[in-house]
């Protein structure tokens, strides 16, 4: 399957379907033939979900070119600013699904969605039902996600008309950790969380933009588990953005990250072993936190605001109502009900995605020593 690895003919691909060959800054070459490479060497993909994988490079090859096309046609829209977007992040596995999907049904906020972030950039000749061909496209690509992957939904549900991590935003530039959690791709994980990504995330800001001039109302809300690895490049980029981070007990989150990482890496490949899984994951996680830390001692001025997993779940309304004072926004009464009508609909239900660290060769008492001085700084609760 060597051959079907190669950024050119993706390329050619890609400029085959958009009878172009601008897809604007270059940089994001590093990280597409970094993301082959690992594929090709690391992922042991069986054929079909290679030919998949390729597929869905020439989309976001394709993506790259509609939206490097519109902002020529338009460059008014660069100028579009981003005001003070909130950003939620920690993490993975600790309630930032959660936090978004109720953020974003309060009145004055604004999510993106996965059929939107898809396609940020709408045809000039789309018909009426442009929209709705989107939508049905991505709901379909979702369900047959689902099929491959039973029982992935009580891992990390996704819809095509909810709320969805912004990673969808960093595919098409190849620079985002989300290919390290849907791939065991060791080198790449490596590589992109090895050196400040501050081009990948203008990228990122002029795809906001090209969004924004579709959909201009509300205060962007946002959310990925992988702006943890990269605050640095993304406060630089945002430098008013409020970022709501989430905590919890590592030895929780990293087992829960285990089972996410473990159910994808093994989706018709030949990677099998659990505590590879775990070994990967932890390795993840050393990369994040540390520099975490560290940025957070030194950005004294950055705005943060610190949430406990375990407080969320304890008094959702209660930390949303926090939040939303901190942020400038205190929630209203129409706010309040949406949010209680999410939290009626979506309960949440211990033991519903089942998972522990022996599953992958990994000791509780182990991974809260290891990560003892996270667990110090944002006195993050432990244990049952």
């Amino acid at each position: 399957m060597s051959s079907l690895f190669q950024a050119e003919s993706l390329l050619r691909s890609a400029r085959d379907l958009v009878h172009g060959d601008d897809f604007g800054d270059p940089f994001f070459r590093e990280g597409l033939e970094v993301l082959l490479r690992s594929w090709e060497e690391e992922a042991s993909l069986h054929p079909a979900r290679a030919w998949r994988s390729c597929g869905a490079v020439v989309d976001w090859l394709v993506g790259r070119a509609q939206i490097t096309a519109r902002l020529k046609q338009r460059p008014e829209i660069a100028q579009r600013p981003i005001a003070s977007p909130l950003f939620i992040t920690g993490l993975p596995r600790t309630g930032t699904t959660m936090l978004h999907n109720v953020l974003a049904r309060i009145p004055g906020f604004k999510a993106f969605t996965p059929w939107e972030m898809r396609n940020p950039v709408t045809p000039e000749d789309a018909g009426p039902d442009w929209t709705v061909k989107q939508i049905a496209r991505t709901a379909e690509d979702l369900r047959a996600l689902y099929m491959r992957v039973p029982g992935f939904d009580r891992i990390h549900k996704i819809e095509a008309e909810a709320p969805d991590e912004c990673n969808w935003l960093l595919r098409n530039s190849f620079t985002t950790l989300a290919y390290g959690f849907m791939y065991r791709v060791p080198g790449y994980m490596r590589w992109v969380t090895g050196a400040p990504r501050h081009a990948a995330y203008a990228d990122y800001r002029r795809q906001l933009q090209v969004l924004r001039d579709r959909s201009p109302d509300g205060q962007l809300v946002l959310k990925d588990p992988m702006h943890l690895w990269h605050l640095d490049a993304l406060l630089d980029t945002f430098p008013d953005a409020v970022v709501i981070q989430l905590h919890r007990d590592p030895a929780e989150a990293v087992s829960s990250l285990c089972s996410l990482c473990h159910a994808l890496h093994t989706m018709d490949s030949g990677h099998s072993d659990p505590a590879a899984t775990g070994a990967y994951c932890v390795e993840m996680v050393d990369r994040g936190l540390p520099a975490m830390l560290k940025l957070r001692a030194e950005r004294t001025q950055a705005r943060f605001i610190d949430v406990e997993y375990r407080n969320l779940i304890r008094d959702p309304l209660g930390e949303i109502e926090r939040i939303c004072e901190s942020v400038g926004r205190p929630i209203e009464e129409r706010g309040a009900l949406a949010v209680s009508h999410w939290l009626e609909k979506n309960p949440h239900r211990p033991g519903g995605h089942r998972y522990r660290p022996e599953d992958f060769g990994l000791k509780a008492g182990a991974l809260r020593e290891r990560y003892a001085e996270y667990i110090r700084r944002f006195n993050v609760q432990v244990g049952s």
